[in-house]
């Protein structure tokens, strides 16, 4: 005669395995996202920094572009329409609204590294010339 009393421990078992399976996948799927997201807007966020103040052959328009199709890709809906409005402003010639978009990229991208929520001023990036000297950009905007 068939035991029923060993039939259902096994199947729960089962049962939990297979769904532990799909939450730890799921888990590894979200994380693996997260990780790549990060690590384009990261670069999208050194290149736009690099662009903000170029200084001879540091400015490269092929940087800028990509970072802005990273971000359309990787960004969320505040940063995609960022993007979209300092595309706008640059193709006029105006490239002030890198600032905001920095600024966001700098904000997100604390968050998601869990970094601490700190008072940050406006991104303000240097440079060092070729003589050695340390250039600082121009004030933050008030």
């Amino acid at each position: 005669m068939f035991e029923w009393t060993y039939v259902v421990p096994v199947v729960t078992a089962l049962l939990g395995l297979f769904l532990g399976h799909l939450l730890s996948k799921r888990r590894e799927d979200e994380k693996r996202k997260r990780e790549l997201r990060v690590e384009y807007l990261v670069e999208a966020y050194r290149k736009l920094e690099r662009a903000s103040q170029p200084t001879s052959g540091a400015y490269r328009s092929e940087d800028v572009e990509s970072a802005v199709a990273d971000i359309q890709l990787f960004g969320d809906k505040g940063q995609v329409k960022l993007a979209h409005d300092f595309c706008e402003a640059a193709s006029c010639g105006d490239g002030s609204l890198l600032q905001d978009l920095l600024e966001d990229l700098r904000k997100e991208l604390r968050k998601e590294l869990n970094l601490d929520r700190i008072g940050l001023p406006p991104v303000r990036p240097f440079r060092i010339s070729a003589n050695k000297q340390i250039q600082a950009t121009r004030k933050p905007r008030a």
